[in-house]
């Protein structure tokens, strides 16, 4: 059979289109194994990441660099705290089981995977492209069901699409409700997972358009104004924070004076706007910012650790390091804390992976009180984006992240990422 090289990029840069849409405009998209979700973000991305494997596979002269060898050694002995505790404290289901499972273990090993693989078939040309499709998704999705259920009163969505399985009817059932106002959920089905995520990946399509800068339509200014506007009507706290941490630590890092006046400017326009969305939903906006109870997480970390001593493991609480320290002890949300951490201290300093690093401190920042961290996409989405940090964009990637071999004269050229890109929102990086 005649291997026909135009055609197998071809189709390897469908399916990381796939991977990218799936996983960042439509993670809920799938159905239900008994109790379990199962949804196409997470297939795919298995997918991906198995063709990167056998990619490296064929590769003669590959060899694994210090940072990639230190996660692995970090989860081989996470997997190791796991397997003791679960044995000796038991589970609370078998789905609590899952979940704990492919957060803390299969995921960080397939988000790295994919994020190498994805980069080496669609370049940041097209990566670019393809985040910018996402945010328009994520965005245009979820204003319609935002204005939709707060003037008619109804949930709008695709069932197997924008939920997973037929689970329209519960989005207003999860957490959602700011008395009789809802978040804006889009295609997450919940406004603080929406936040957390969008953290994350939001940034990086902002950051690679501007490097690019190829689609007339998916401008740096439209793609930041779309990140902005979607992560306030979240009306969550956590998104809230994290945008004003986001905001200002990159203009710290890029030591832009200019872009540290504007990143202040728009702080106090982000407040203002916080305060009247507080107003609008009926509450006082003194008491809604300074809730000592953290929206009643508070109090459920206090039922649960009444309970502790005899407690089967499940992940019990909105913060990762509670959740952690719960279910694996002050040893596991050590190593925990270290591993997730490898990518933002030790990632590349090229300008995308400092982006990508920037949103991952942010996160780890913010999930002190909600990481959403075994919940649907989120530990996918950091570890992707872990991917970007460690020089899965940069034009020496650290684990083969070249092109597909026999099709090098087929794949564009990327650009210089380092002191002439331009930072996350639009000002040029030093």
């Amino acid at each position: 059979m005649h291997f026909d090289p135009q055609r197998s990029l071809a189709a390897c840069r469908s399916l990381a289109a796939c991977c990218l849409l799936s996983l960042l405009a439509f993670p809920k998209a799938g159905f239900y194994l008994g109790d379990t979700p199962v949804t196409l973000g997470y297939l795919i991305l298995a997918i991906v990441a198995a063709a990167q494997v056998a990619y490296l596979a064929t590769q003669s002269n590959m060899r694994v660099p210090a940072m990639f060898a230190l996660i692995g050694i970090g989860l081989t002995g996470l997997a190791v705290v796991e397997a003791a505790a679960f044995k000796v404290y038991g589970f609370q289901s078998i789905g609590s089981l899952v979940s704990i499972l492919v957060s803390t273990l299969v995921m960080p090993i397939l988000g790295l995977l994919a994020g190498f693989a994805v980069l080496r078939w669609l370049t940041l040309e097209g990566f670019a492209k393809w985040c910018g499709v996402c945010l328009a998704i994520v965005f245009g999705f979820g204003m319609v069901s935002f204005f939709v259920y707060n003037i008619f009163g109804v949930v709008w969505g695709i069932p197997f699409l924008t939920t997973t399985g037929n689970d329209i009817h519960l989005v207003a059932d999860r957490h959602n409700l700011r008395g009789s106002v809802i978040k804006m959920f889009s295609t997450y089905n919940n406004g603080n997972i929406l936040g957390v995520n969008l953290l994350l990946w939001g940034p990086l399509a902002i950051a690679a358009a501007n490097h690019t800068r190829t689609s007339r339509w998916a401008t740096p200014g439209r793609l930041n104004w779309m990140f902005r506007i979607t992560c306030l009507l979240t009306l969550s706290r956590t998104a809230w924070i994290g945008l004003a941490v986001l905001e200002m630590t990159t203009s710290i890092l890029r030591r832009d004076m200019a872009r540290i006046s504007r990143s202040l400017i728009f702080i106090g326009l982000l407040t203002c706007g916080a305060l009247a969305a507080i107003v609008w939903m009926g509450r006082d906006p003194l008491q809604f910012i300074l809730d000592a109870s953290l929206g009643g997480r508070v109090a459920s970390l206090e039922d649960t650790m009444q309970g502790f001593s005899n407690r089967k493991i499940g992940w019990c609480n909105e913060s990762l390091y509670a959740s952690s320290f719960l279910a694996f002890g002050g040893i596991g949300t050590l190593m925990i804390a270290a591993i997730w951490a490898v990518p933002v201290a030790a990632g590349r300093p090229d300008s995308m992976a400092v982006t990508a690093r920037i949103a991952l401190g942010t996160y780890l920042l913010i999930a002190s009180v909600e990481a959403a961290f075994n919940l649907v996409p989120t530990q996918a989405i950091y570890w992707f984006v872990a991917g970007i940090a460690l020089g899965a964009a940069s034009p020496q990637a650290n684990l083969a992240c070249r092109p597909i071999p026999h099709c090098d004269h087929l794949v564009p050229h990327r650009g210089r990422l380092g002191s002439t890109g331009q930072s996350m929102f639009g000002t040029a990086a030093t």
